[in-house]
């Protein structure tokens, strides 16, 4: 399954944007039968060693609703609360330290297509997040923090490279 413009591109590598990867997952997903809850609140699980975990969670209605699993699969990130819920002594941990960073920016600007470019700096990128909004992301070096990036730095480094 490629993303959309991809289907005749003659390589094994292919740039595929987040958005788009999770969008042919839920696709493949609920193609198969798959049940999707996207808007569950205060998730909890319990059991997770068990041979029967169990997922519960407030609907956005206020009720509570309770998921008995045969596994669970916790894809909610390194904050989530997955992680969390692993028994002490069970959860192994690896990383991988690049010798770069990402600044990474949501900004309230027209939407254009994707873009991408390469430069002697690193690289440069912009994804559409909706009809008004765009996350755009530069390559920086480690260890810069937020406060090295005012917004004409920002833009100075974008113009022409997205």
């Amino acid at each position: 399954m490629y993303p959309l413009g991809f289907e005749d591109v003659d390589t094994d590598a292919v740039f595929c944007p987040q958005q788009v990867l999770v969008r042919n997952l839920t696709d493949a997903f609920l193609e198969a039968g798959g049940d999707l809850r996207f808007e569950a609140l205060d998730v909890s699980l319990a059991g997770i060693d068990s041979e029967r975990p169990t997922v519960r969670y407030r609907n956005p209605d206020g009720t509570t609703t309770t998921v008995t699993c045969d596994a669970v699969a916790g894809c909610d990130g390194f904050h989530g609360v997955s992680r969390a819920s692993v028994p002490a002594g069970q959860l192994t941990l690896y990383s991988h330290e690049y010798k770069y960073s990402w600044l990474s920016i949501m900004a309230e600007v027209p939407t254009d297509s994707f873009g991408m470019a390469i430069h002697d700096r690193g690289l440069a990128a912009r994804f559409p997040r909706g009809a008004d909004a765009s996350r755009l992301s530069l390559q920086c070096p480690p260890g810069n923090t937020p406060e090295q990036w005012p917004d004409e730095r920002i833009w100075s480094e974008l113009v022409g490279l997205c």
